[in-house]
């Protein structure tokens, strides 16, 4: 069980933890733009009705 009051326990938990880890080095230098895929290079994307299937309503 975990404490929610305590903010270190909390952090340490494993589900606080980020599903894909990056590599210190790349979090620092970031590589260019141009290879980046294209939904990254995006300020936002379009979720059209249907896409989603049944998790539509969560949209």
């Amino acid at each position: 069980m975990i404490d929610l009051t305590d903010a270190r326990s909390t952090a340490a938990h494993p589900a606080a933890k980020l599903a894909a880890q990056i590599d210190p080095t790349e979090r620092m230098r970031p590589p260019p733009e141009k290879e980046l895929p294209r939904i990254c290079r995006k300020p936002t994307i379009t979720v059209r009705p249907g896409y989603l299937g049944r998790l539509d309503k969560l949209r």
